[in-house]
């Protein structure tokens, strides 16, 4: 008698029928405080790449200093999520050995293509289903950008009215120093194109504030 193929499946559910292995996106979830580690690690080894001989940070040069630093916090959630996701679901393929992987839910798909091109395993999925889910995350993208906009508009419109009920007028920004910073990298470190001077958005301000 053959061996039965062992067979995993990507989509809404978890759990195991004879050969098969049903898996969703909650089975690659890292333990809090422990999910970040590996973002962390791969955004630090990107940041001291170097790209046409050019050192990363310096991409984002302006006046000698990178504004990686405020990109950083916006790439992370992003980052986090699919370099976890890589890394557990390569280690059950490794440990489960599967001869094919069918996929339902196609959030993942682009990674799991990739993960089984480099492993050599069989893909099996519904190309109907694939261009209906990409049709739909096409408009969605689209639609978010109207519903930002609102969302956007109705804060500064809120806050202006909180202070408004402070403050007679809006301070004027003439002759003023502005300066713009994620609120999550107040006192994360900014760098120099050569990467070898660092200082936080929080300290340069302490040090500007004696001369006005």
């Amino acid at each position: 008698m053959s061996k039965l193929e062992l067979i995993i499946i990507y989509g809404n559910t978890s759990k195991t029928i004879e050969n098969q292995i049903f898996v969703s996106e909650k089975d690659f979830l890292i333990p809090y405080g422990e999910n970040y580690d590996l973002a962390i690690n791969e955004l630090n080894r990107i940041q001291k790449s170097t790209v046409n001989n050019d050192s990363f940070l310096s991409l984002f040069l302006y006046d000698d200093v990178s504004l990686w630093w405020m990109i950083y916090p916006s790439l992370m959630p992003v980052i986090n999520k699919i370099i976890n996701f890589i890394s557990k679901f390569q280690i059950l393929l490794d440990e489960k050995k599967p001869d094919k992987i069918i996929v339902e839910n196609f959030a993942y798909f682009d990674l799991i293509e990739q993960i089984c091109k480099s492993k050599n395993i069989k893909l099996v999925y519904s190309r109907s289903s694939l261009l209906s889910y990409l049709l739909i995350k096409k408009t969605k993208i689209r639609l978010q950008k109207y519903r930002y906009q609102k969302i956007t508009n109705s804060k500064i419109n809120l806050r202006k009215k909180l202070f408004l009920k402070q403050k007679e007028t809006i301070p004027s920004l003439t002759d003023k120093i502005v300066f713009v910073t994620h609120s999550s990298s107040w006192k994360n470190t900014i760098h120099s194109k050569s990467g070898d001077r660092g200082e936080s958005w929080q300290n340069l301000i302490n040090l500007l504030l004696p001369n006005y």
